[in-house]
């Protein structure tokens, strides 16, 4: 565990070295070739007497031997690499033979290496030695040593003199740095070395001694005793400890002995007094919430912070005089008489506990007493129950700012039901209301967001209990709704008054009647349109709607005349559905008269009299099942309401016929035929292609089971024409038998043929069929004249099969001229 971190200061010396050395050096080009000349002329007794400078301008073409040949013989015969007998600078090159030039031991080295001896120079160069370690330092390392004074403690070479340490205390390492140097002839460390460099000497022409200072940590382990890293033997440690000085303040000279605690586990870090005060400072600046002495609280903590920052802020002072609680922003402020800090503690936060005691520091031999400031570990949240129970729960009836100190102590869920629980305990809607909205708003400053919903507010302002006990009858429901919306809160703010109401529908009592229930609605309606609709919309008015108050509105209902059901919500408009869909069939069937008992027969003799309203009476039916439906899910079945209103009954019977007489006009094969053609046998035989015509699928054609059996029996007619015409009908029919659009499976529909014909003939049989699919404006194909005028008669329209072919292909060439048309534009 560190203690605090000290200087130590490393000493170096910074040696300027005379090196002394011999290099040689790489021959040119013109040297390696005389050297090379010469030494064949020794293998070769025939070229001794040839004068040099016919072998070098005869056979190396060189044009000017005695200027470029002759001054490098001459250097060669200098660096001792040939022997030269009677040459010098005056002698012509042509009148020396080659007899008289030989290569040395050191030119037939030179010759072979490609080297020619150097010169002995002496080159200066620095070198950094690091005393302690006995070791030369790299540059990099070096760079970090000055030449100012050291400012910490001084860590020297064994046996030095503290005093009196200079670069004449410690030995030159020529050992060492004859050794850097021949790794540096390896690196070509310096431009005047190469591999061939030879060290000879090297001697220091000067010193300078240079000082490194570094910060180090200075711990304490077990039994408190002190070290330092790399301090093997410890005597830097001890030399460190005797220098500190612990000033013992007179406020802290009865601090506890704490040398058991063990550092590093029980204490994560220690510190001098002085450095206490700068630690406290910077954690009441930098912690969320934290309990301080009062003698080391300041009135700049906690730190103040901008107002986009957001969470809270708090100190709790203990040891105050008085108690005192302040909110500005988001700070918070507690000045507490009593204390939450433990002995010898001054400051705690979810960081950890920090208190004054006094400990034993060795370094052997040195041993010394402080008064140390000491960081215990793992002290996540030791104070939040002192702090709930000390603080919060004793006087936040008093002071309820200090509720919000909840979620600061991971107490975040009771906050608002907390803040709901104070406000409850005032007496007016109004003072609950501004008590929950200055709550609120503290919060939304401190945090940013809202801590109640819109919805809270309401269940805060609304005593459900007082409510329940006021609403004996449907007059005390008025009587409240009025009381509450006369506080200006609630009349402000719909979703108040919602939760008003929504108390007293939760607390009402069973009306009356009708009639009082009305009462009610109406009151609603006339406090606040927008809170009765809320209330239908929730589905509250439910349990109002009694069996008496339902069967009281089924009495209501009215066929004729004027309703007496006044439309407030879905019950009332289940039974104005019933009574709107029956007024409405009256009025397409004048012929009925509902008070009579409608029988079926007679429902459908009217119905067929008003064919060009099948589709809407199929509608009304629909619309008549679903309000039966409707009341059904709401109030109860329609049998058993009419048993408390007689007048339903022939309604329903009507409804009942109706549905049964249009049974006889709809089936699931037309729905999706705007149009239906019925075909009768003639037209079958005179124009049998005209089936083909509705392959096109835009109309249903109806070939009835009756004209399929009478082609039947004219297949084998005697008469071999008509014979042929039926079988060429047949043939046509299998042909596009199965396409959606034919339809050979409909029977004769004798009910829907009027009293006066014959519904045993065949004719008007196939007349039946077309009169069930009036509503889809069915055509009937015929050629017989009679046949026409009985379809005329019945509000049918017919044509011939000639007519209906004429029609077709005019239409085609419409078609098609209209398609040529748009191909040319």
């Amino acid at each position: 565990m560190n203690l605090r971190n000290v200087i130590l200061s490393y000493p170096a010396i910074r040696y300027r070295v005379d090196v002394s050395h011999f290099t040689p050096r790489h021959s040119t080009a013109f040297e390696w070739l005389i050297l090379e000349v010469i030494r064949k002329a020794q293998e070769r007794p025939d070229m001794a007497d040839v004068p040099a400078s016919d072998i070098f301008e005869g056979l190396f073409l060189i044009s000017d031997a005695e200027r470029l040949i002759k001054p490098c013989i001459l250097s060669l015969y200098d660096h001792n690499a040939i022997a030269v007998d009677g040459i010098d600078d005056s002698t012509p090159l042509d009148k020396v033979p080659m007899k008289n030039l030989l290569l040395t031991e050191d030119g037939a080295r030179m010759q072979r290496d490609g080297l020619l001896p150097g010169k002995a120079e002496t080159t200066s160069v620095e070198m950094v030695y690091d005393p302690v370690a006995g070791t030369l330092l790299t540059d990099a390392k070096a760079a970090a040593y000055s030449a100012e004074s050291p400012t910490g403690t001084p860590v020297l070479p064994s046996g030095c003199p503290e005093g009196a340490f200079s670069p004449g205390s410690v030995a030159f390492p020529e050992s060492l740095i004859m050794a850097e140097l021949q790794i540096a002839r390896e690196e070509k460390r310096w431009n005047w070395m190469n591999p061939g460099t030879q060290i000879q000497s090297a001697a220091h022409s000067g010193a300078e001694l240079l000082w490194k200072n570094v910060s180090r940590s200075f711990q304490a382990r077990e039994g408190w005793e002190c070290f330092l890293d790399g301090d093997g033997d410890g005597v830097i440690a001890a030399k460190v400890l005797d220098a500190m000085d612990f000033p013992l303040s007179g406020q802290y000279a009865d601090a506890p002995d704490m040398t058991a605690c063990r550092p590093g586990e029980d204490i994560e870090r220690a510190l001098d007094l002085i450095s206490l005060d700068g630690l406290l400072a910077e954690r009441m600046q930098t912690d969320t919430l934290f309990v301080v002495n009062r003698s080391h609280f300041t009135e700049e903590a906690p730190g103040r912070t901008s107002r986009k920052e957001k969470g809270l802020r708090a100190a709790i002072v203990d040891g105050a005089e008085q108690l005192s609680v302040s909110l500005s922003e988001n700070r918070l402020t507690v000045f507490l008489p009593e204390r939450i800090l433990p002995a010898a503690a001054v400051y705690g936060s979810a960081s950890g506990t920090v208190r004054v005691g006094k400990v034993t520091l060795s370094a052997p031999p040195v041993r010394k007493e402080a008064v140390l400031g000491l960081v215990s570990a793992g002290e996540d949240g030791r104070f939040f129950p002192l702090i709930e129970e000390r603080v919060v729960e004793k006087y936040s009836a008093s002071f309820p700012e200090l509720l919000y100190l909840l979620p600061e102590i991971g107490q975040s869920e009771r906050l608002a039901p907390s803040v709901k629980d104070a406000a409850r305990r005032l007496d007016s809607p109004q003072a609950r209301y501004d008590s929950l909205l200055s709550f609120d708003r503290g919060f939304e400053r401190i945090h940013g967001g809202k801590l109640l919903a819109p919805k809270e507010y309401g269940e805060v302002l609304v005593d459900r209990e007082d409510i329940a006990k006021r609403c004996g009858s449907v007059a005390d429901m008025e009587r409240v709704l009025s009381e509450y919306y006369e506080a200006p809160v609630v009349k402000e703010r719909e979703d108040f008054f919602q939760a008003v109401v929504g108390a007293v529908m939760d607390a009402g009592c069973s009306p009356g009647g009708v009639e009082e229930l009305w009462g009610l609605w109406e009151c609603l309606r006339s406090l606040r349109k927008s809170a009765f609709q809320w209330v239908v919309r929730n589905r509250l008015y439910s349990r109002y709607y009694t069996p008496e108050v339902t069967e009281g509105l089924a009495r209501k209902v009215s066929f004729s005349g004027e309703t007496g059901i006044q439309g407030y919500t879905p019950i009332e408009d289940a039974f104005l559905a019933l009574e709107r869909t029956v007024r409405r069939v009256l009025e397409k069937l004048p012929e009925v008269s509902l008070p009579d008992a409608c029988a079926p027969e007679q429902v459908l003799e009217c119905v067929l009299a008003h064919r060009e309203e099948v589709s809407d009476l199929h509608s009304e039916v629909r619309n008549w099942e679903d309000a039966v439906e409707n009341l059904a899910s709401r109030v109860r079945p329609l049998p058993e309401t009419a048993q408390a209103a007689p007048q339903l009954l022939p309604a329903i019977r009507l409804m009942d016929g109706l549905k049964e007489a249009l049974s006889n006009f709809f089936d699931d094969r037309a729905v999706k035929f705007q149009r239906v053609y019925v075909a009768d046998t003639s037209a079958l035989m005179n124009r049998p292609e005209l089936i083909g015509t509705f392959d096109d699928g835009k109309a249903l054609l109806i070939l009835p089971v009756l004209v399929l059996q009478e082609l039947d029996a004219k297949k084998n007619d005697p008469d071999e024409k008509f014979a042929r015409m039926a079988r060429e009908a047949i043939r046509q029919i299998e042909l596009y038998r199965g396409r959606e659009w034919l339809d050979n499976t409909r029977n004769s529909c004798p009910n829907l043929l009027s009293a006066d014909l014959n519904p045993d003939r065949n004719d008007n049989k196939i007349l039946s069929i077309a009169i069930k699919y009036a509503h889809k404006n069915a055509v009937l194909i015929t050629d017989d004249r009679n046949l026409r005028n009985l379809a005329g008669s019945q509000r049918i329209e017919s044509m011939s099969s000639g007519g209906y072919m004429s029609a077709k292909a005019h239409e085609t060439d419409n078609g098609g001229a209209k398609k040529k048309k748009r191909k040319k534009r």
